[in-house]
């Protein structure tokens, strides 16, 4: 058994502690739009750089929506092109109603100079009362037919006037049932930023919807009655 002279030397001494690490700078990251997560590409703590995916959010049911706005669309620009249709339809019967008023007043006219000169020569005596009387029907008839055709280009305009609101009406984007297409983006949520999507045109991108920037001007109160 040996001896051992002590000897005067540092002391090391190891505390143990509880604590917390947080990093220098945090940025949250979050989606604008509800879904089910379909993959996580980081662990908790990994270091990522600008740009990289970081989750991908399952697209099925934001797609779906895009196919009912795209199938709403295609029917509200149909809707619009057939009123539009319908809008031509009416200015062009307008038009031959027009021509058809500009004729029945030609015959009138025509039909009063000589319904005038009949009498003037049964005045005379030198035609019968039936030709005299026959020029008379003739000019009534004449007038009827051009008041019926003046009704007929009142209704002519009436319709034009139906058919203009509705055209209005589908192309009014406030009104609409419709969303365009092209206001739909895929983006994938990155570190770039707080919250900030970056354009992405691959399978894994997500749908975010964005609203179109451009606004319209607010309507007009309509006055009622007894208010």
């Amino acid at each position: 058994m040996g001896v051992v002279k002590p000897t005067r030397r540092p002391l090391d001494v190891m505390l143990s502690f509880t604590g917390d690490v947080f990093p220098n700078r945090q940025t949250p990251i979050f989606a604008k739009t509800s879904g089910c997560i379909r993959a996580i590409h980081v662990e908790r703590g990994q270091y990522v750089k600008a740009g990289a995916l970081l989750v991908e959010i399952e697209p099925t049911e934001m797609e779906n929506a895009l196919d009912q706005s795209r199938a709403a669309l295609a029917s509200a620009e149909a809707s619009l092109q057939v009123a539009r249709s319908n809008l031509d339809a009416a200015k062009a019967n307008l038009l031959n109603q027009q021509a058809l008023l500009t004729k029945a007043q030609a015959v009138l006219a025509n039909d009063r100079r000589q319904a005038d000169r009949l009498s003037e020569l049964f005045a005379k005596g030198l035609v019968a009362a039936q030709d005299r009387d026959n020029a008379r029907t003739s000019y009534e008839a004449s007038q009827a037919a051009l008041s019926a055709q003046q009704a007929q280009v009142e209704t002519a305009r009436v319709q034009i006037a139906t058919t203009d609101s509705q055209v209005q009406l589908a192309e009014d984007p406030d009104r609409a049932a419709a969303v365009r297409p092209s206001a739909w983006r895929r983006c994938v949520w990155t570190t770039r930023g707080s919250s900030r999507p970056s354009a992405d045109t691959s399978p894994s991108a997500t749908w975010r919807w964005a609203r179109p920037s451009a606004t319209r001007p607010p309507r007009p109160a309509t006055p009622r009655s007894g208010s």
